[in-house]
């Protein structure tokens, strides 16, 4: 039977071990915590087809200059925010939201004490190499367990990709005080109807925005999500 509430952890089958969360884990705990009792959000997903994706990312290596799938969403991102930059904003409190010029993309990165978000700086201006380069040497520090303060400040809005996990559906929690993080499955293949009537199989992954509520609605979140797709369908529009 189990153990009556308030009874001592060793009472437990088994016995039982407790953890202490590190610095950064305490810190992100209260912040989730706090994001989920105060935030009113919401959760959008699209389907989105990789396959000019997954072109650039085959492209870059044949050229040494690889760039992952979660580096091209970053860059992709911060170009589909141009007209949207509600969504590249905090939540100031009292019915107004403070939007920033430059694009900094959180990613949540797995380190060896758990989930890390390290900012990219600059997204918007930088082009896909420069980008992994960056995101590369930030995942280092993460796996060294060297990320400074300022690794880990600033960011306007962030993207969680857990597609190399296999997962290809799942609802991200806004990192206060920005107001929109995105979340991006595994790429799979499914088939297709061709406009010819036939048949392909085609990669797809789908995408989400969790968004605080206060700061935009549903259709605005909409509109940007639409944008982000014909982007990752379609980078050469990124370019104008």
């Amino acid at each position: 039977a189990p153990h009556p509430a308030g009874a001592p952890a060793s009472a437990a089958p088994g016995g039982s071990e407790l953890v202490t969360l590190s610095r950064v884990g305490r810190v992100g705990a209260e912040r989730m915590a706090k994001s989920w009792a105060e935030i009113p959000q919401f959760t959008l997903y699209t389907d989105v087809c990789a396959s000019e994706l997954l072109r650039i990312h085959a492209r870059g290596k044949e050229a040494g200059t690889p760039a992952s799938v979660t580096v091209l969403l970053a860059g992709l991102l911060a170009r589909a925010l141009r007209d949207f930059p509600r969504l590249n904003a905090s939540w100031e409190g009292n019915g107004t939201v403070r939007t920033y010029g430059a694009v900094n993309v959180g990613v949540a990165v797995d380190g060896p004490e758990g989930l890390v978000v390290p900012v990219l700086r600059d997204c918007g201006t930088k082009g896909f190499a420069e980008l992994a380069r960056d995101l590369a040497a930030l995942a280092e520090k993460a796996k060294a367990r060297t990320l400074s303060s300022e690794d880990l400040a600033g960011g306007t809005v962030t993207l969680s990709n857990l597609g190399m996990f296999g997962i290809k559906r799942f609802r991200a929690i806004v990192n206060p005080p920005q107001t929109a993080i995105l979340a991006a499955g595994a790429v799979e293949r499914r088939p297709v109807e061709t406009g010819e009537g036939e048949i392909a199989f085609l990669p797809y992954l789908e995408i989400s925005i969790t968004a605080d509520h206060r700061a935009v609605d549903g259709a605005y979140a909409a509109r940007f999500l639409a944008r982000y797709k014909e982007l990752i369908e379609d980078p050469q529009f990124a370019l104008f």
